[in-house]
């Protein structure tokens, strides 16, 4: 079940699952940490490399697909504050 269970992990999410982890007895939680960490993004960007990337993304874009993104991230903002 645990190599099943590896397996579909990997398989499904990209990430690499050590056997062993599963079959120590890990928990959910140690499992679940180590999945995040392996998904978030490893970008070495600075801040201002990721400012001047996302600048020109949004050069690209016309300007109601930029005023509808806007829209969108004060939508979520919003919610967020209110939660």
């Amino acid at each position: 079940m645990a190599v099943e269970i590896r397996n579909r992990i990997e398989s499904d999410l990209q990430v690499r699952v050590q056997i062993t982890s599963l079959l120590e007895g890990s928990s959910a939680d140690d499992l679940a940490g180590n999945i995040l960490r392996q998904l978030q993004p490893k970008s070495s960007a600075t801040p201002a490399a990721r400012a001047a990337r996302i600048a020109q993304q949004l050069e690209q874009m016309s300007d109601e697909a930029v005023h509808a993104l806007l829209a969108e991230k004060r939508r979520e903002a919003n919610h967020r504050s209110l939660s």
